[in-house]
Formats: C-alpha cells, sequence, structure tokens
C-alpha cells in the first residue's frame, strides 16, 4: 500500500470512527478539527483542566494519532485519557497527567 493509499485508509477509518462516537467526544474532535475548544460537557468529561492537556489531545488527534474509538472508550477516565496522550508522538506534554470527575 502506498502512502496515499494508507493516508486515505486511516482518513476513512477516523471519519466511521467519528459516526460512531458519543456526541461528547465528536464534539471534542470536531472542536479540535476547528482549532476550537469544545462545549463545557467535553472539556469536563476529558480533563480538560488547562492548556496543556487541550494540547496533548489536540495534536494526537489532528494527526490521527489518537483514533475517535479510542478516545471515546477513555471518555471519563482520566489514566486512559494519560495512557493515550502518552503514547503519541506529536503530543508535546508528555508529562501531563488527566483527572475527571
Amino acid at each position: 500500500m502506498s502512502d496515499e493509499e494508507e493516508l486515505r485508509a486511516k482518513h476513512a477509518e477516523f471519519q466511521k470512527q467519528l459516526g460512531q462516537v458519543r456526541p461528547v467526544t465528536r464534539n471534542l474532535i470536531e472542536s479540535v478539527m476547528l482549532d476550537a475548544w469544545p462545549r463545557h460537557a467535553a472539556i469536563v468529561d476529558f480533563g480538560l483542566d488547562s492548556q496543556k492537556h487541550y494540547e496533548a489531545l489536540y495534536y494526537p488527534i489532528r494527526e490521527w494519532e489518537i483514533m475517535p474509538a479510542a478516545l471515546d472508550k477513555a471518555l471519563g477516565h482520566g489514566g486512559k485519557l494519560t495512557e493515550l496522550v502518552r503514547e503519541a508522538r506529536s503530543n508535546p506534554h508528555r508529562d501531563v497527567e488527566f483527572s475527571t470527575s
């Protein structure tokens, strides 16, 4: 598979997953893609306590390193969110820890 085909396949999978996640997860992802902060519910449910937290998710989401289904599974779980961002190469804040209510 060529790089272009691989990129198309990843984009298609990302879009497919985006249609299958909860509305709060979709709001976070769509907000990131629009370079905006999400609604209050996403801020709380994903533990976006600071700009660092937002950026730790922002870059991996935009680079398709964190896919919608994985993000949806981590919704409300600070430890899982922390694990996701620490595994992402594009995360500029490796030390960030997420906590959710």
